[in-house]
């Protein structure tokens, strides 16, 4: 399980099949840089704590440096207006 959270507070639930918040229709594909062209910079599944731990998530401005590319009832979709929206921060847990 992943929890991820947005500078404004909102938290996000994505298992380990990319489903967030538990929605069979709303699927993580993964993230995008905030300053890039819409480009995957890292699939869903390819999303690590090894990979976390190198790299920044947020620029020397304290805005994101990365946002969510998902799923949303078959539609591809970049979360906007990333210094409210883009990800501040990911926690990995542990499957129980």
């Amino acid at each position: 399980m992943i929890t991820i959270q947005t500078p404004i507070g909102n938290s996000y639930m994505i298992d380990s099949e990319g489903r967030i918040n538990q929605s069979s229709q709303w699927i993580m594909l993964g993230l995008v840089k905030t300053n890039g062209g819409g480009q995957l910079e890292i699939k869903f599944g390819d999303l690590t704590a090894e990979w976390l731990q190198s790299h920044s998530l947020r620029f020397k401005n304290g805005h994101p440096r990365y946002t969510i590319c998902d799923m949303d009832h078959g539609t591809r979709r970049i979360w906007g207006n990333t210094v409210y929206h883009g990800v501040k921060t990911i926690c990995f847990e542990e499957a129980k």
